[in-house]
């Protein structure tokens, strides 16, 4: 549900803040998140997961939306696929990358 909220209240962030910053705040949210969570799993402080769980609209959305808007802006038709497709290798790790390329070979050896 946070999620959908941010994304709702995208347009006003991006008019106040600008891409920079939403990207800042997304990072420091997913900073504070894990802060959150590590700090709450030994004792199952029930808030700090709360507020972990809530703070994912505001990480999703300011950080991987924004850039994927930015990418989405400043790419030409010709090299939008190829950009957006750098930004997830990028944002998303090698991982989803190895793990693509694995589902791929085990497809088709089927």
């Amino acid at each position: 549900m946070s999620e959908v909220v941010f994304m709702l209240l995208m347009p006003v962030f991006f008019a106040r803040l600008g891409v920079k910053w939403m990207l800042l705040v997304g990072m420091g949210a997913w900073v504070l998140r894990y802060v959150l969570f590590a700090l709450a799993a030994p004792s199952t402080i029930f808030w700090m997961i709360i507020l972990g769980i809530l703070l994912h609209g505001i990480c999703y959305d300011f950080f991987f939306v924004t850039g994927q808007i930015y990418v989405d802006k400043k790419s030409t038709p010709e090299i939008r696929g190829q950009a957006q497709g750098m930004l997830v290798l990028v944002t998303y790790g090698l991982g989803m990358l190895i793990g693509a390329r694995w589902q791929a070979t085990s497809t088709t050896a089927s």
